[in-house]
């Protein structure tokens, strides 16, 4: 940081703290148990005599632990959290009234940035609620996560501010290690949507020039130009729009404020105003557990007076202000789907076959309760997710249905032909297809020679080259060019299964058009020796019959192939055809001897050997010994290697 700021001076105070005592409550669960919470809680309150602060995920597990907890004899039980409003949180920081003690269930607002009077035992569940972009989903969403080990020491060092005290963990001791030393940076992780506009703003779309921290990662900010593009905010060459201006006017979101300027358009602007102050809003301290907006709105309609509800209200007022719309139908529900429609046009989402699981318009699976009243509708415009750790189904936590009408209203369907291999008939499909991002509206099938090629060489790089049924015919060839490039250099092509593989596009594709080939069954009729002998320069291949051979011509002049498919080039003769035969033939310019296999006149075998001159002055003696009364009427001469031996059997 001081590098940062041009080396500006670095003043370090050292804080008086008092040593902390942990105690191992384990081992952790899979998810967070509020009664574990409060049992551990009830504990701390037993063996010690201070305040108790709780660090929980998020506003929702807060209120169930203060459930479970129930009326403690002698404590009070304060929530803290950054949704609260000022007064709330004085009162969990400051003393507890009265004398009684005080019991504090805060999120990690209460890790580093607040002093809370009195704490003397700190319960740490392990869990942290983060919004977090995942690039690999394409996507951000709440996330709760495992705790750092840097995060659980800030938050035990809570109860040492004033006097030694207690840490509470609710994972073993040995699970502690597993836990990752620091939290990432927040700009690796957050949305950076609001921080694209910014750039392009600035005039530098793409961050560079600038010093940064920590720099946003390409691909994620990358994907947040792709999704303003998408909301007419930008420009594809990064500038920003007219539209673009009057959304960065806006004091919210770049999607809430898209959303707000499209529904005012068509006279929902008011109703817009309240869902993006909802929104923008962490919790109004509203128990609900369903995921309709419908509901929340149902809460700020009814005028029930809580500090989230008045908060809200507010800020949806100061929000119809700037946009220049009068209260009317601020608290309807008609049209919340097609507002949040233009807000997350990624994220529309219809049912699938089972109920509450739905498909995203970016790809993404998401689901909710059976029992929620969500559950049935065939569509829905999607507000917030939580993102589950184990790559499945996005939990829904905020949705609307939304109609056809309204879809087509709110987003643009796009047509495309579409072709790629069926796993399931293992054949090409090639349809034109009508859809809103992942989600198909119509297909039917479509006739596109070129690109019904494409998803066939997919097809291939998918199942294998065992899908080619002629690849033998260039089995032979391969093993060739595989020898040369082993024993006399690298500018021989690499042609093993991986490196076709890698190259589909550039040898297959082309057989495929010569073939005509469009489906599976038209792979019989590609030439695939053509294709892959045209991976080999016309130099080499010049060379290659001079190098290795596809046969050898015997003493006798019979001609025998090479065998290049293991690991040396062999040759399979009955003995008295390589009579006549002084040394080994040898490939490769002379460099590489044949490995021999030699067999008997009934074709069985005798021996294999790279040294035939060896083999004539030694063991050939015992050999034609042998065989000499098993096969009389077959020459065995004395001098194998004289230029007329082994003629054939006598007759």
């Amino acid at each position: 940081m001081a590098e940062l700021l041009s080396d500006a001076p670095v003043i370090e105070v050292a804080g008086r703290t008092f040593p902390v005592t942990t105690r191992w409550l384990g081992p952790a669960t899979p998810k967070l148990q509020p009664r574990a919470i409060a049992e551990a809680i009830r504990l701390a309150l037993a063996e010690s005599d201070g305040d108790v602060l709780a660090f929980l995920p998020g506003a929702r597990e807060i209120r169930a632990v203060e459930r479970d907890l129930g009326s403690v004899a002698g404590v009070v039980v304060l929530p803290l959290h950054g949704a609260l409003p000022s007064s709330a949180q004085d009162r969990a920081l400051g003393p507890a009234p009265d004398g009684r003690r005080k019991v504090v269930l805060s999120t990690n607002i209460a890790e580093t940035s607040l002093t809370i009077e009195g704490v003397t035992a700190v319960v740490d569940s392990g869990w942290a609620r983060r919004s977090v972009a995942d690039s690999a989903r394409a996507m951000s969403g709440l996330v709760t996560m495992r705790i750092s080990r840097a995060s659980a020491d800030q938050r035990r060092g809570r109860a040492g501010r004033v006097r030694p005290g207690l840490g509470y963990r609710l994972w073993a001791e040995h699970e502690h290690a597993l836990l990752d030393e620091h939290d990432p940076p927040e700009i690796t992780q957050a949305d950076l949507v609001p921080l694209a506009l910014d750039l392009a703003r600035w005039g530098a779309p793409d961050g560079s020039g600038l010093r940064w921290l920590t720099a946003p990662p390409p691909r994620a900010l990358v994907a947040a130009r792709g999704l303003l593009e998408t909301l007419g905010v930008l420009e594809p060459s990064g500038q920003v729009t007219t539209h673009g201006r009057s959304v960065a006017a806006l004091p919210t979101h770049p999607r809430l404020a898209h959303a707000m300027l499209r529904a005012r358009e068509h006279g929902h602007g008011a109703l817009a105003c309240t869902v993006a102050a909802l929104l923008g809003d962490r919790d109004i301290g509203d128990d609900r557990r369903d995921a309709d907006l419908a509901s929340r709105i149902d809460a700020l309609r009814t005028g029930t007076r809580t500090p989230g509800v008045d908060r809200v209200r507010r800020d949806a007022e100061r929000l119809r202000r700037r946009l220049g719309v009068a209260e009317t139908s601020a608290f309807t529900v008609d049209h919340l789907g097609v507002i949040l429609a233009f807000a997350y046009p990624d994220r529309v989402a219809r049912r699938r076959e089972q109920a509450g699981r739905y498909l995203l318009a970016n790809g993404v699976g998401a689901a909710v309760a059976e029992h929620d009243n969500l559950s049935t509708s065939e569509w829905l415009a999607v507000a917030e997710v939580e993102l589950l750790g184990d790559g499945g189904d996005a939990r829904i936590l905020l949705a609307a249905p939304i109609t056809r009408e309204e879809l087509d209203l709110a987003i643009e369907p796009t047509t495309a032909t579409v072709a790629q291999w069926d796993r399931r008939t293992r054949d090409v499909r090639v349809q034109r297809e009508r859809r809103i991002g992942a989600i198909v509206l119509k297909a039917s099938p479509f006739d596109d020679p070129d690109a019904a090629r494409h998803a066939l060489v997919d097809g291939v790089r998918i199942e294998g080259l065992a899908l080619l049924p002629r690849l033998d015919d260039a089995s032979t060839f391969r093993g060739r060019v595989a020898f040369c490039r082993g024993h006399i250099g690298e500018e021989w092509p690499d042609l093993s299964d991986d490196a076709l593989l890698e190259h589909l596009d550039e040898w297959l594709h082309p057989a495929l058009v010569s073939a005509g080939a469009r489906r599976r069954a038209d792979l019989a009729r590609v030439d695939l020796l053509h294709a892959i002998r045209a991976m080999v320069p016309w130099s080499l291949l010049t060379l290659l019959d001079q190098l290795a051979p596809t046969h050898v011509t015997t003493a006798k002049g019979t001609r025998k192939p090479v065998d290049y498919s293991g690991d040396d080039p062999s040759i399979s003769l009955r003995i008295q055809d390589a009579f006549g035969w002084y040394e080994t033939p040898k490939l490769a310019g002379g460099r590489v001897p044949l490995v021999v296999a030699l067999l008997s006149p009934a074709n069985r075998p005798v021996q294999v050997t790279r040294d035939l001159a060896g083999f004539w002055r030694g063991s050939y003696k015992e050999v034609r010994a042998e065989l000499r009364g098993r096969y009389p009427k077959h020459a065995w001469p004395e001098d194998p290697t004289a230029d007329q031996a082994g003629r054939g059997p006598r007759r």
